[in-house]
Order: structure tokens, then sequence, then C-alpha cells
């Protein structure tokens, strides 16, 4: 009877204990009892995820969350402090420093420290470290996994009713940067949508005339994708910021000049010997003009998209941020 009673009163600490999620770091054992004189019931494998009921000791009670099953593991064996990115973000050598690489919306991290609104992270997937923020990381991966990079998937999610994949792709290898746009498509985020283009035009608007300054996104200088980073910032995006290329990601293409509205961001190639497809970005007013942070001795002004000597030809698509 009292061995019930004892039962009874564990399942229900196991059922009320504050669920956590943990990775195996490597081969381990699954045990009856938090004992290595208990019978083993499993191993599980490097980088199994589970999920941690209680701790007892130097033991953890764990449920694997495939099929279920319950078990005690050495604690030694699991990472904890597990979370999920929220959508793409820059990965940092210091807390607002120099940007490392980017990481995907839904990668699987490990904070190892945290340093006020910033974390140091490795990467599960190949253990590589840095700073992220701390907004950018969620407890639970709720997020939409990318989308593929097939074209009919890119179609479905990220090309407008009024465009065409083929427009855009015929025009990808007239430019000569086709290679570029095969690597613009992956991991392509869910779209992020503008409840209020008002807004963010307006926003963007008020910038006309501060200087450029490479990396500015203030009104002390700015430079092109700092400029739609404060325009995004206005209407409820709060990621960090991102280049041109990522921010063209976040949006719905569009193939031709003609379907353009106020608010689309413009996007262009060739303007610099980056490897990236987008080098410069700018966002579109009305009558063939666009808003830009044009190169360095410029200040944020309207330049026509069709401006025969430069930008006519440097044109690749727009991308719409209103869900229609």
């Amino acid at each position: 009877m009292k061995k019930i009673v004892l039962l009874l009163l564990l399942n229900t600490l196991y059922s009320f204990a504050q669920n956590n999620i943990g990775i195996v770091s490597t081969d381990v054992n699954v045990r009856w009892e938090p004992s290595v004189k208990s019978k083993i019931i499993k191993t599980l494998s490097k980088g199994n995820e589970v999920i941690l009921l209680q701790n007892k000791g130097s033991w953890s009670f764990i449920k694997d969350p495939i099929n279920n099953k319950k078990g005690w593991i050495s604690s030694k064996f699991i990472q904890t402090n597990i979370r999920y990115v929220k959508q793409n973000a820059n990965i940092r050598s210091s807390t607002g420093g120099k940007i490392l690489k980017q990481i995907s919306k839904g990668k699987k991290v490990i904070i190892l420290q945290e340093k006020g609104r910033w974390c140091f992270i490795k990467d599960i997937s190949n253990n590589k470290k840095g700073w992220i923020h701390k907004s950018l990381l969620s407890n639970n991966n709720n997020t939409t996994s990318p989308v593929s990079n097939s074209n009919v998937d890119l179609a479905k999610n990220h090309i407008d009713v009024n465009s065409s994949m083929q427009i855009i792709e015929a025009r990808m290898k007239k430019m000569g940067v086709y290679k570029k746009w095969l690597n613009f498509k992956k991991d392509m985020p869910s779209s992020f949508n503008i409840s209020n283009i008002d807004k963010f035009f307006k926003t963007i608007n008020s910038y006309m005339g501060v200087s450029y300054k490479y990396g500015g996104s203030s009104r002390s200088g700015i430079d092109c994708s700092g400029l739609v980073y404060k325009g995004l910032q206005s209407v409820g995006y709060e990621g960090e910021r991102l280049n041109a290329q990522a921010f063209a990601k976040l949006g719905r293409l569009i193939s031709q000049k003609k379907h353009l509205k106020k608010g689309d961001l413009v996007l262009f190639t060739n303007t610099t010997g980056a490897n990236k497809l987008v080098q410069h970005i700018g966002v579109y007013s009305d009558n063939n003009e666009f808003i830009h942070a044009p190169s360095s001795g410029g200040k944020v002004s309207k330049t026509s998209i069709n401006e025969p000597y430069y930008w006519k030809d440097k044109f690749i698509f727009g991308v719409r941020f209103i869900k229609e």
C-alpha cells in the first residue's frame, strides 16, 4: 500500500513539474531508477531531444517526446537552456559587434551565457558560437518552417499574385546573376506582413535629406538597409537589423515594375562587387520613383527607378509586405 501511495505521489510530482527541453550530449542509458545499478530501459542517441520532468540529485527524470516513454538519465549528459531562433538573425562576435554569420529561423540553439539583452549561444547543428539578441529567441519552436527551395513552394509563399517566377528567373539569367538568385532562394522565412503601410512609408519619407552613413540607422547618418530597418520598426518589427538581402526575403516578390505599389521594397543588383544577389534596397514611392540612401556623400532622396544610366538595368524585383 505504501509503495502504491509513493508511486502516485511521484506521478503527481512528475505531472506538475515544470517541463524544460534538453539535448542529450552523448549516447546515454535510460534507467528505471536514478542509479547506475538500476536496470536499463533503452539507450538514447547523442542529439536526442528530451523533456525534463524532475531532478533528483545528479539524475533527471525525462520523457522521450517521440514515444512518450519515461526514465532516469544522468544530468551531466543533458544540455539545457535550449532555445529556438524566431526569425532569420545575425550571429555576432560580441554584444552588438561584427556579424559572423546568419542563422535560420527555427534553428535550435543552446544558451551558454547571458549579458543584458544578449545571449552567447551555440548552434546545435554545427557547434558554432556567437552572440544573438535575446528578443530573437523563443522557448518553443512555434515558428513556421523555412520555405522549400523548390520553385513551386517559393511561388506559393513568396510570389505575389501579379508576379511570375519565369519573368524573374529570365531576368536573373540575362543579368548574369542566376547563381546568386539560386542562393537567394535558400531558407526563405515566412513573410512579414505590414498592417499599416502608410505609417511605414511615412517613417521612410521622414528620413529624406539625412546623410548617408555606412552601417548607420539614425538621423545622424543612415544607409539603405538601415532606412528599411527604421521603417519596419515603426510598424511592429521586433528583430534586429538585417542586411538588404535578408530584408528582401521577408516579403512577397513582385516581378514587374508596373505592379509596384507605394511601400513596396525595390531591389537592385550589380551595384557593388558583393557576392549577394541584393546589393541595394529602397522603398517605392509613386510615379516610378523610390526613396533610398545612396552611396557615400549622398543623402536620402527620391530617384527614378527607370533612370537610364544606372538604376533601370539594375532592378531585379520588388518585395511587398502587404497581405492581400
